[in-house]
């Protein structure tokens, strides 16, 4: 595969990623919300529910999404116009990424509640270190594999794995209320309804970049590969 076909490919993706991933980062800003104001409260009981209601809302939410990319990845791909050269590479990018949604939604849900207990550093800490992951497997397995597409792919979905296992490994052992018992967790509705109250109106919002883009995206791609690898370094440029 031409590098520019496997930056293409990957670029290709960049709009369907956002939509079936970040748009339902909103809910983990719900539970941040309530957990603040439970907190504040001192409602510890109701902070011990919401912090466990969020991990097991994480997981379901995160296998449901990889199950839609799994199925929906081609169905995307046809409406953003991906050029046909790109369709593989792509196709198995949006499978691997969005196969690591458990993951990316375990971090986001766990680092609002070690957020809302007041620590904001360790999560920062914690998307660095997945950062520098990303950076140094892209390198390696770059030069290993020689499917381009896989070894970003794999780098992505390493950085997100170090990212989740962190920030549970921080929720089992750290004090006060929003600390996790692997032995205790459920799902309580009431704590689920709360979350759903605050982090739906968020994930709508977060959605309708997503939703505009793909619009964009399937303009740019019309124009072929070139336009579409193009496109990706820009707005990789764009984000730093």
């Amino acid at each position: 595969m031409a590098d520019h076909i496997a930056v293409a490919s990957v670029s290709a993706t960049s709009s369907v990623t956002a939509l079936l991933v970040n748009s339902f980062v909103g809910l983990a800003s719900g539970s941040r919300v309530v957990l603040a104001r439970q907190i504040g409260a001192r409602e510890y009981d109701g902070v011990r529910k919401t912090t466990d209601t969020s991990i097991v809302m994480s997981l379901i939410i995160g296998v449901i999404i990889a199950i839609v990319g799994f199925f929906a990845a081609p169905w995307f791909l046809e409406i953003t116009n991906c050029p046909e050269e790109c369709l593989r590479g792509a196709l198995l990018y949006i499978r691997i990424y969005t196969a690591a949604a458990p993951f990316i939604m375990l971090y986001n849900f766990g680092s609002s509640a070690i957020t809302a207990s007041g620590d904001t550093q360790r999560p920062l800490y914690y998307i660095m270190i997945g950062g520098v992951t990303n950076i140094i497997l892209n390198i390696i397995l770059c030069f290993v594999l020689e499917e381009k597409v896989i070894a970003v792919a794999v780098a992505t979905v390493a950085s997100q794995v170090v990212c989740a296992v962190l920030v549970l490994v921080r929720l089992l052992k750290m004090d006060g209320p929003c600390r996790v018992v692997i032995s205790k967790i459920k799902l309580s509705l009431r704590s689920f309804n709360k979350i759903m109250r605050f982090g739906l109106p968020m994930m709508l919002v977060s959605a309708l970049f997503p939703l505009s883009n793909l619009q964009i995206a399937s303009a740019v791609n019309s124009f072929g590969s070139f336009a579409t690898a193009g496109n990706g370094a820009v707005s990789t440029i764009e984000t730093v």
